[in-house]
Order: C-alpha cells, then structure tokens, then sequence
C-alpha cells in the first residue's frame, strides 16, 4: 500500500464547505480504487488547518499521483502527491 498526506488549510476569510477529495492518476485524471481517507467532506473554518491522509494500492496509480479537492463554495484545485510506501 502507498500513503499520502495532505495538509488542507483555509486562508480566506469566509468558511471554507464539504470539501471533498478524490485520488487521481495525473495522466489521465481516472480515479485510483481503493483509496482510504482518513477524513473527507471537510469544513474549514477561517485559518483552520487540517490534515489528511490516504491509503492505496500502489499497483493502481499510473505514475505520480494528485489529490484533487472541490467543495461548496471552494475553487476546484489538484495538487501533486509524494507517495510513501
């Protein structure tokens, strides 16, 4: 299994709601199956950090993997991961 960690944080000055996160194979933006979070469907509020991280069978990401997050009232982002193993 591979391991991600991503610190999600809100520096705005309104609520960030229902984030949610998705795993996706950079090249081709297919989502990777099984993925565990330890959290989604995140709130934040103004200055609130928070962390989460992910679980996923390395054999089914295609090269380097993103994290992509989309919320309520947030503008949709991806970013990069380093696995861990």
């Amino acid at each position: 299994m591979a391991r991600a960690k991503v610190e999600l944080s809100n520096t705005t000055a309104t609520s960030s709601l229902a984030n949610k996160l998705t795993l996706l194979n950079a090249e081709d933006k297919t989502r990777i199956l099984p993925a565990y979070f330890t959290d989604n469907y995140i709130s934040l509020r103004p200055g609130e950090m928070r962390t989460v991280k992910v679980e996923y069978p390395a054999t089914v990401s295609k090269g380097v993997p993103e994290i992509a997050i989309r919320g309520w009232n947030a503008t949709p982002q991806s970013v990069a991961v380093q696995a861990r193993r």
